[in-house]
C-alpha cells in the first residue's frame, strides 16, 4: 500500500500540518513568499520527500520513528548548516534515528529526504557487518561527503521519481530495490569521507543561546542570556550576525512571533488576536500586525481564522 501527494502552502506552520511522519518545530527567520511545497510518497517500507522553502528557517525536531532517514540537496538548494557543519550538494545526511536534529537552512532551500524502514535497511546491510553500518548510521546522525559522480546519481534518480506523473505497485517495488542498491553504492565507497563535526565558538554560544531563551515560554531578555553565557552584548552581536545574520533583538523577536504564529493557529475559537499577542509583550497592535505581515505574508487575525486539520 502506498499514497503520494504533492501540496503547495502559503505558510511552513500549515506545511508541516501535513507531513507525514516528522515531529518537527520550524522557526521562520526571514519573509516568507508563501509558497512552500512538499511532495510525499509513502509506502510500508519507505518514503520519500521533497521539500521546497522560501524562506529561512530553524529546523529541529525527530525523523520518522522505526525509519533512517537520509537527505541530500537538490542542485539548486544554497548549502546549509547541519550540526555546526557547512553542506553542500555533494553530502549526504544521515539524520539521527532517536536523537533531536537541528539545522539552519537558507531562503531556497530545497531537498530530497529518503527514510527507510529501519529494520529492512539492518537486514538489507547485515552482509557488511553490523558494527560496520552502526558506526556509519549512528544514533547521533552524520554527514558524509559522496564521490561527486554517486551524490549525482542519487540525487537525480530522486528528482526523476519524484517528477513521475503515475505510481504502480511494480514502481515501488522496483524503488525499493533501486534504493538499496543506491544505498549500497553510496555508503559503502571506498572514496566515503566522513568529516568530524566541529561547532565554532560561536556556533555553540549561537546554540545555547536559543535554547535558554526556548526555555522560557514567553522569551527573556537578552541581558539573561548575557549572563548566562558571561559574554558581552557585543560578543553576541557578533555571535547573531555569524550564524544566524540577524541582530540579537531581530532574532528574539521572531522567534517570539514564531510563537505567536503558532499560538494563533492552535487558539480556541473565542481566543482574540490581542490576548495571545499580549502574552509575548507585543501590545502596540498596529504595529505588530505590519511586522507580522512583512515575515509570514499574512495578517494575525487571518492566521486566527486557519485551523488545523482535525
Amino acid at each position: 500500500m502506498f499514497v503520494s501527494n504533492r501540496l503547495n502552502f502559503t505558510s511552513i506552520d500549515e506545511l508541516l500540518d501535513h507531513a507525514q511522519g516528522w515531529d518537527t518545530d520550524f522557526n521562520v527567520l526571514t519573509p516568507s513568499k508563501r509558497n512552500e511545497q512538499i511532495f510525499q510518497l509513502v509506502s510500508d517500507d519507505f518514503m520519500i520527500v521533497e521539500v521546497n522553502f522560501s524562506c529561512q528557517v530553524i529546523q529541529s525536531g525527530l525523523a520518522p520513528l522505526g525509519y533512517q532517514s537520509f537527505a541530500i540537496l537538490a542542485d539548486d538548494c544554497p548549502g546549509i548548516k547541519w550540526k555546526g557543519q557547512a553542506v553542500g550538494q555533494n553530502a549526504l545526511i544521515i539524520k539521527p534515528r532517536t536523537d533531536q536534529f537541528d539545522a539552519l537552512s537558507p531562503a531556497g532551500f530545497h531537498v530530497y529526504i529518503l527514510s527507510i524502514k529501519a529494520s529492512l535497511l539492518d537486514d538489507h546491510f547485515i552482509q557488511y557487518g553490523e558494527q560496520d553500518l552502526d558506526v556509519l548510521l549512528g544514533r547521533e546522525g552524520g554527514v558524509v561527503q559522496l564521490p561527486y559522480e554517486h551524490a549525482r546519481s542519487f540525487r537525480q534518480w530522486l528528482k526523476e521519481f519524484v517528477q513521475a506523473s503515475c505510481y504502480s505497485i511494480s514502481t515501488v517495488l522496483h524503488l525499493q530495490n533501486r534504493v538499496l542498491a543506491l544505498l549500497n553504492q553510496c555508503l559503502f565507497s571506498d572514496k566515503l569521507i566522513h568529516p568530524p563535526f566541529m561547532y565554532s565558538r560561536r556556533q555553540q554560544l549561537a546554540r545555547k543561546s536559543l535554547d535558554i531563551f526556548m526555555q522560557h515560554p514567553q522569551g527573556c531578555s537578552l541581558a539573561l542570556i548575557r549572563r548566562e553565557l558571561g559574554i558581552s552584548q557585543r560578543s553576541l552581536e557578533y555571535v547573531f550576525h555569524d550564524v544566524y545574520g540577524l541582530t540579537p533583538a531581530k532574532m528574539m523577536k521572531r522567534l517570539l512571533m514564531n510563537k505567536v504564529q503558532h499560538d494563533l493557529r492552535n487558539s480556541g475559537d473565542h481566543e482574540a488576536v490581542a490576548d495571545i499577542t499580549g502574552q509575548y509583550g507585543f501590545n502596540h497592535a498596529g504595529q505588530f500586525s505590519k511586522d507580522y505581515f512583512q515575515l509570514f505574508g499574512e495578517r494575525p487575525h487571518e492566521t486566527l481564522n486557519i485551523k488545523k486539520p482535525g
